[in-house]
């Protein structure tokens, strides 16, 4: 069986000669809290149409600013705002406007922060080009990349902008560093794939920690995880625990997200300290968090007993896990029934029209 999947995909390094990244079970599942220092709940003001927030699809903190990607009219992820509030979820301003000019946007194909020079990158997808704005919301400047590039992510670590291509061949680049010119250079190449399989790709995490020195990558169907910092790659290890699609599976692949889901690992949210994953393991949707100092993977929940909601992991910050709740969820766990002590949080949710924000300030593990 291995042997027919690895000409189906064309493998170019040999995952044993990978050491396994070691998993660590407690009680058979660790929960947020359990990582976690404490908890901060943000409600986003509601008081005009412009802080109205809608859907909120991922979010990253600097300067004591809460910059969020979100759709107010709560549809489609493509159409997308950067709006920014203050901690305690007063509105400040949104960053550029949708347009044609040189200055605006159309589609947010993706967005992250450059902190040192406090400014906002948005890859805009009907430009094809990476537009600069300061944390204000004034434009810059742009970086016009080639014809026909698309970046599916775009990511700032240690002053380099890092991008994943998304291209319908087997000849595009995956990881990228891109230059302030719009050149750029491959770092790690595209798997190989079966031709019909051409939509098949790992995704870099948008919801990354924006002061990252180093970023962590996984390659469609590779399960090994790789570091990297600058222009070097390092191969961290191999997650033997994450179980490899049947041949015949491959065959059959559509593309939907949820086939994606359920035989590829999906990277989320990178924090200083850690990396969150979901995959399909032993036929179930199960999440890990990868701590980057013990190389230690560890099976994890949202949260413990007596919780009845699910926090959307959507972002991160330094070792900040920005999650979000739903106000119908909140609704919806009231009437399951949840601990007193939560009661009073998820009220003031459901009372809300946009989503709340629960910051999680995780443990230091240094």
């Amino acid at each position: 069986m291995t042997v027919a999947i690895s000409a189906l995909m064309g493998c170019k390094e040999k995952t044993t000669e990978v050491p396994a990244i070691p998993l660590e079970i407690k009680d058979d599942k660790v929960y947020l809290e359990d990582v976690s220092d404490s908890m901060h709940c943000v409600l986003l003001e509601e008081t005009s149409v412009e802080s109205l927030a809608g859907s909120i699809f991922s979010a990253q903190i600097d300067d004591d600013k809460l910059f969020i990607a979100h759709n107010p009219g709560g549809g489609r992820e493509g159409d997308q705002i950067i709006s920014v509030y203050d901690l305690d979820g007063h509105f400040l301003n949104r960053i550029g406007r949708k347009g044609r000019s040189r200055n605006e946007f159309i589609i947010v194909q993706s967005w992250c922060l450059d902190i040192d020079r406090k400014e906002v990158l948005i890859f805009d997808g009907y430009s094809h080009a990476i537009k600069r704005y300061d944390y204000d919301g004034k434009y810059i400047s742009q970086i016009s990349m080639p014809d026909l590039m698309n970046l599916n992510d775009i990511i700032m670590a240690d002053g380099n902008i890092y991008g994943l291509t998304l291209l319908p061949h087997d000849v595009a680049d995956d990881l990228l560093i891109i230059n302030n010119d719009g050149t750029f250079n491959a770092l790690l190449d595209k798997r190989e794939m079966h031709s019909q399989d051409n939509l098949m790709y790992a995704p870099l995490s948008k919801k990354h920690s924006s002061d990252m020195t180093s970023l962590y990558h996984m390659r469609t169907f590779d399960n090994i995880l790789y570091k990297v910092t600058g222009t070097t790659v390092e191969k961290c290890g191999y997650f033997d625990f994450l179980n490899p699609p049947s041949a015949s599976r491959l065959l059959n692949l559509s593309t939907y997200d949820m086939d994606l889901l359920m035989i590829n690992p999906s990277l989320g949210p990178q924090t200083s300290d850690y990396l969150f994953l979901s995959a399909w393991v032993d036929k179930q949707f199960t999440q890990f968090i990868y701590n980057k100092n013990t190389g230690i993977c560890t099976r994890y929940d949202s949260h413990g007993t007596g919780w009845g909601y699910t926090p959307i992991p959507i972002g991160a910050s330094g070792n900040i896990l920005i999650t979000k709740i739903i106000p119908s969820e909140a609704q919806f766990a009231l009437e399951r029934g949840v601990s007193e002590s939560d009661r009073p949080m998820l009220q003031a949710i459901a009372s809300q029209e946009n989503d709340a924000l629960l910051l999680y300030y995780l443990k230091d593990t240094d």
